[in-house]
């Protein structure tokens, strides 16, 4: 999967559930497509931290939630 980039209104791929936690890397998570609706730079001890606000839909119901930009690939 290729890493998003920064801008906002971009179509991604994000984690939403993971149904196997003991398998190795990205291969046990359900993924969503979504939408960037807001970009973040982490401040304290999250300094420099890119971080995307990410709206998408899962069973009818429309969820926002912030992920780290390596949790985040292109669609």
């Amino acid at each position: 999967m290729k890493k998003a980039e920064w801008k906002v209104g971009e179509l991604v791929q994000v984690p939403y559930y993971c149904f196997a936690p003991h398998r190795y890397g990205w291969n046990g998570y359900l993924f969503a497509d979504g939408e960037i609706v807001q970009r973040r730079i982490g401040v304290g001890k999250n300094e420099g931290v890119q971080y995307a606000v990410v709206k998408y839909v899962v069973n009818g119901k429309e969820e926002t939630h912030t992920y780290k930009m390596d949790r985040v690939f292109k669609k």
